[in-house]
């Protein structure tokens, strides 16, 4: 199959935007090492300069091997290898794996389905759990109100004492009594005075 003309850019294009992306990396590590040479040369050579001077050496190396990789032939040999080879394939051989691609597509549809049952049982116990709840959250609330409307029964007080005592006075028994005694108490004050009167006319 003929490439188009983007696919044969493509490649072009990532070498040029790797070249990019090295090139300010490259360029920092002159810098440092010229830094670093700059410093040597004032202090004169130590550990801490030579260990610099190895790591900025080893980030030379790292750039340049980076920028002389040929990434198009990489990525070329990448697509080779995933794509598969049929051609020196027997006929025989490919039907067993399309066979086996058709038997793995199906063994996947089959779990597919099974993980959708179990799913599907988990929702409907889990909603089943929700209506039980909300069932026996009805059931309280009727019951509670139920009980609420329910009239209290009121206890009649026991009289006090001075309401027991108005309604002694308040009896006629009583106050026809207190009139029938009232007449004879006079009569016996009239007496006594009757006998007194003659004793002190006899004295006088």
């Amino acid at each position: 199959m003929r490439s188009t003309r983007l696919e044969r850019s493509v490649p072009e294009m990532i070498n040029s935007a790797i070249l990019t992306a090295l090139t300010p990396i490259r360029t920092t590590v002159d810098d440092l090492n010229a830094r670093v040479t700059a410093c040597e040369n004032r202090q004169g050579e130590t550990p801490e300069i030579s260990a610099l001077k190895a790591e900025i050496t080893e980030l030379k190396m790292d750039v340049a091997y980076l920028k002389a990789t040929d990434f198009t032939a990489l990525m070329r040999g990448a697509d080779d290898k995933d794509t598969p080879n049929f051609s020196g394939t027997p006929p025989a051989t490919m039907g067993d794996m399309q066979r086996d691609n058709a038997g793995y597509a199906e063994s996947e549809m089959e779990n597919d389905e099974e993980q959708i049952a179990v799913y599907d049982e988990v929702v409907r116990e889990n909603q089943e759990d929700i209506i039980f709840r909300d069932l026996l959250n009805l059931e309280d609330m009727v019951v509670q109100s139920a009980t609420q409307s329910v009239p209290v029964e009121t206890s009649t007080p026991a009289p006090s004492r001075s309401g027991t005592a108005s309604m002694f006075e308040a009896t006629p028994s009583e106050s026809g009594t207190d009139q029938k005694d009232t007449p004879g108490i006079d009569a016996l004050a009239d007496r006594e005075t009757a006998y007194i009167r003659p004793f002190s006319t006899l004295l006088s």
